[in-house]
């Protein structure tokens, strides 16, 4: 996910989407390039949920949510630093695929292994 940043300060949203009541646990963390310390709230405002943290880049957050019929999320952050660039931020999901065991581990790209 990229959240464009001005003067340390950017949100995104998603549209409406159908979630069906899933249970989703996973792990996110700001991109380790990143500097400085970063709050981030996100917030589902058809579904109530909401995760409020504050993180400094490669620091893993585990979460676990269960979305209602419907989902609308909202990200905002907060940098320590007044200044304008791209957040991003890895998010994991847990799946049953025993090659990919730990979801709080980022995976970048296609094929990168890491």
């Amino acid at each position: 996910m990229a959240i464009p940043i001005e003067d340390g300060v950017g949100s995104v949203s998603t549209v409406t989407l159908p979630t069906l009541g899933m249970t989703l646990r996973g792990c996110g963390q700001v991109y380790g390039a990143h500097t400085g310390r970063w709050a981030i709230q996100a917030r589902d405002s058809l579904g109530g949920g909401r995760l409020d943290v504050e993180v400094e880049p490669g620091e893993p957050v585990e979460f676990s949510y269960t979305t209602g019929t419907l989902s609308r999320l909202t990200v905002e952050a907060r940098w320590s630093e007044a200044r304008d660039t791209t957040l991003l931020v890895w998010i994991g999901l847990e799946t049953r695929n025993p090659r990919r065991p730990d979801a709080c581990v980022p995976v970048y790209g296609k094929g990168s292994g890491t």
